[in-house]
């Protein structure tokens, strides 16, 4: 009787922090994208949690990556909630209720609530978005691959003063940089023309045309003197 008793005892005080479940889902988990520098660039990370019976309360950041400009939507931030009697206070960037696949997208979509398709089944999955903007420096360096590195962690409350050890999921963002394309032709360089050197009086005379002339000059003196000595 005591042993039952006892077990009573134990599983009455077990089941609050058994019956507690976490969930955090992610989508997607891997992005590449090409981008110019000086450009800001937004990324859409969607959160899920189907499988929680607790809210729960998600925070991006950053793990790896170059030290650029980088801010969230919504903004990391304190939030406040009553926990069973309790006003607890926790760091957030947004909050997960537990949702469930949906056959078709609804007409009236609720504020913040957006639709994936689910991976391996049919229907959509309910999801919040956290934006992340990345602006990319004039100066980096194109055609050059950026890799980064985005961590979520997910915590929930088990009761006032308890919470649920966090679940995390990473995201794997490469920016290659980039630029308009453009085709252009290069010429190739000229040969520089060679310096010559000047030697004597004259130059690039050309011969042929030297002996021409003197000969005309001998025959025409020649031809002046027969005509003076047959007038005589």
């Amino acid at each position: 009787m005591n042993k039952i008793l006892i077990f009573f005892i134990l599983a009455l005080l077990i089941f609050p922090f058994v019956s507690a479940s976490c969930s955090l889902g992610a989508n997607p988990l891997s992005i590449n994208i090409n981008a110019k520098p000086g450009q800001e660039v937004m990324i859409n990370w969607n959160f899920y949690n189907l499988y929680g019976n607790r809210i729960t309360h998600v925070v991006v950041n950053k793990l790896e990556g170059p030290d650029w400009k980088i801010r969230y939507d919504p903004e990391i931030h304190e939030a406040k909630y009553d926990i069973s009697g309790v006003v607890e206070k926790v760091q957030e960037n947004l909050a997960l209720e537990n949702n469930q696949v949906v056959l078709e997208i609804p007409y009236n979509l609720q504020e913040g609530i957006n639709y994936v398709k689910h991976p391996n089944q049919d229907g959509y999955i309910p999801v919040k978005t956290v934006k992340i903007y990345i602006t990319i420096p004039e100066d980096a360096k194109l055609w050059k691959n950026y890799d980064f590195v985005f961590e979520s962690k997910g915590s929930c409350f088990s009761e006032p003063g308890a919470v649920i050890p966090a679940v995390a999921t990473k995201l794997k963002l490469s920016i290659k940089t980039t630029t308009t394309f453009y085709e252009t032709p290069i010429a190739n360089e000229t040969e520089k023309p060679q310096k010559s050197t000047i030697t004597g009086a004259v130059v690039g005379t050309n011969t042929t045309a030297g002996i021409l002339l003197l000969m005309t000059f001998i025959l025409v003196t020649v031809l002046a003197y027969l005509l003076i000595k047959i007038k005589k």
